[in-house]
């Protein structure tokens, strides 16, 4: 038995009412996986089944609806739950004088621990050295005691094995001209502990170079990686320097080199693995449309002649497939004409889309469930948030949408995971951190009606919401070859148009698919392909198709007649291609977790 306790965040308490608490994982939904408790209880045991990998909790309450999501506690562990009020802005926390309005914060989160950090400033005060640190647990922000050595701006947060990495940054208290943003970079991390709330300021880690404003993600390994940036003499670079957790030690030989210098640049992990290196200015100070694409390792680069038109401050998020969009920003510094955007597909082809429906000279674009990243648009003193369709391949005003838009000058939001992300936001007593949440969808989620069908009633954006489905590439362009309509459901015409069940991941699953016209589909389980060539569907007329997944097998069902096949024996994504006549047409698709 383990113990769910629901906190709430200060600034936004819930109203009282009873919660409804939801077990995820590997199972289908019963009696025993859902549960209504008061809103006024901090911990509750509850008998939900021992593989839980997460929790659902919803209130509905006179003064509105409050949501909550915890995934992948210690198996052994109890949950915390968080509620979010949803749809609506909340303060999340601020320090005393901390954030400051001089910029050049980094921020960062750990789904491990479940914390953000905020951290550095751009002043050449002890404040560069300050940090604020969230537990999303709780609800709790707290300023971290005794801060970082040394102080930093314009540096990089990542998780670090189970604490989090502050790298690289540069130093605004060593600049010769008094200007804090001419201070050096620095070759050094400082790692800050969970556990503890502070940073291990006896044990630096160092960097193969000193680098400022560059990227970061984290590889399978685990291992820190540092994409360009600017380092001594101000020079742009090009190289990536990897930082394990293990032995807090930098390596560079392993690791390809950008065909590109590049400062500022930004780094994404695509769905396939994959990571996107775009943007940023290059020794010559002018924008980089240059697309890089490095292998999942970094040890190889790939699709190095794939551009977009350079612009400065062009924003960009992955997509569902290993695609990517790009939106916005402008030619020259100040300018107009700020409005193109760009999908870009699996294979670094990109697709021009429609223009923004406003200027967007300094653009944010932030992950998001259903394969529609929420974008804040528009000019520095009239931002605003729009939301992305997939399936028009085009930003639009959802209807209630929340009034949320970071200014243009402070670090870009951060997604927490699918469905919330935060941002500092300027208030009476200078920066504050702020938060949304808006879903509840993850990489347990549940669908309770079949894919395609569950529209809203009155056919409100988006369509994507609801069936949780979304395509790798543009659906709208010149022979476009996945399509969708509520009264039709999902086309697939073409041997590579694909479209993907968004943001879950299932390791033992049935789908019960229902066939509309053509050929059955092929479908994606992780990097394997179901009802193709090498493990056909069973010949016959039926409607109806089956398709049971386990841990290294599968069997695809049609009528009476069963095939068994090889699949991955990890967790993956699902997706659909067309079948063998080239064109299909799904009516439904039911997704159970679990076998029989």
């Amino acid at each position: 038995m383990r113990a769910v306790r629901l906190h709430a965040l200060a600034g936004c308490p819930p109203g009282r009412g009873s919660v409804l608490v939801r077990a995820l994982g590997d199972f289908d939904p019963t009696p025993t996986t859902a549960e209504a408790l008061d809103s006024t209880l901090r911990g509750r045991v509850m008998g939900f089944p021992d593989e839980t990998r997460a929790l659902v909790a919803e209130l509905i309450a006179p003064g509105g609806a409050w949501l909550g999501l915890a995934e992948e506690e210690r198996p052994d562990g109890d949950f915390d739950v968080l509620l979010w009020p949803k749809d609506e802005r909340c303060e999340l926390g601020h320090a005393p004088a901390y954030p400051a309005s001089a910029g050049g914060q980094a921020l960062g989160w750990s789904s491990a621990s479940r914390v953000l950090l905020v951290a550095g400033e751009l002043t050449s005060t002890a404040d560069s050295a300050r940090a604020l640190y969230f537990d999303a647990k709780r609800g709790v922000a707290s300023e971290v005691e005794g801060g970082m050595v040394p102080g930093r701006a314009f540096a990089t947060v990542t998780p670090f094995g189970d604490a989090l990495i502050v790298a690289g940054g540069l130093d605004p208290r060593t600049s010769s001209s008094g200007a804090p943003a001419d201070g050096r970079p620095i070759a050094s991390g400082v790692v800050f502990e969970p556990e503890t709330g502070r940073f291990d300021r006896a044990r630096l880690v160092p960097l193969s170079v000193a680098r400022a404003r560059h990227a970061a993600v984290v590889l399978p390994s685990g291992e820190t990686l540092l994409v360009g940036g600017v380092g001594e003499g101000g020079v742009a670079l090009g190289s990536l320097d990897a930082i394990s957790p293990r032995d807090r030690a930098p390596r560079e030989v392993g690791l390809a080199t950008l065909a590109e210098a590049r400062v500022a640049p930004v780094a994404l992990t695509l769905d396939d693995g994959r990571i996107l290196v775009a943007g940023g200015t290059g020794r010559d100070g002018a924008p980089v449309g240059r697309l890089e694409f490095l292998s999942a390792d970094a040890s190889q680069a790939s699709f190095g002649s794939t551009s977009v038109p350079p612009r400065f401050d062009r924003a960009f998020v992955a997509m569902p497939g290993g695609g990517a969009l790009a939106v916005g920003g402008c030619a020259t510094r100040g300018g107009t004409g700020c409005r193109d955007a760009w999908w870009i597909t699996p294979e670094g082809v990109a697709e021009r889309l429609p223009d923004l429906p406003v200027e967007t000279p300094h653009p944010a674009l932030v992950p998001a469930a259903n394969g529609a990243p929420w974008l804040v648009a528009g000019p520095d003193d009239a931002r605003e948030l729009l939301r992305f369709d997939p399936w028009q391949a085009a930003f639009v005003v959802p209807p209630g949408r929340p009034r949320a838009a970071p200014a243009a000058e402070l670090p870009a939001p951060l997604a927490l995971d699918p469905g919330a992300f935060v941002w500092l936001a300027r208030g009476a007593e200078g920066l504050a951190l702020e938060g949304l949440r808006f879903d509840t969808r993850g990489r347990f989620a549940f669908d309770v009606a079949p894919l395609f069908t569950a529209l809203p009633p009155d056919g409100s954006f988006p369509v994507s919401q609801a069936a949780h489905v979304a395509p790798d590439r543009s659906p709208v362009r010149d022979g476009a070859e996945a399509r969708f309509a509520p009264t039709s459901g999902l086309t697939l015409e073409g041997d590579d148009a694909t479209a993907l069940i968004t943001d879950a991941r299932y390791l033992t699953v049935e789908l019960r698919i229902t066939l509309g016209a053509g050929s059955p589909p092929r479908v994606l389980a992780g990097e394997r392909i179901l009802g193709g060539a090498d493990c056909p569907w069973p010949e016959g007329s039926e409607e109806t198709l089956e398709l049971e997944l386990v841990p290294g097998s599968a069997t695809l069902t049609r009528g009476a007649k069963r095939v068994t096949c090889s699949a991955p024996a990890e967790r993956i994504a699902l997706g659909f291609r067309a079948g063998p006549t080239q064109k299909t047409t799904l009516r439904a698709v039911e997704v159970r977790r679990g076998a029989r």
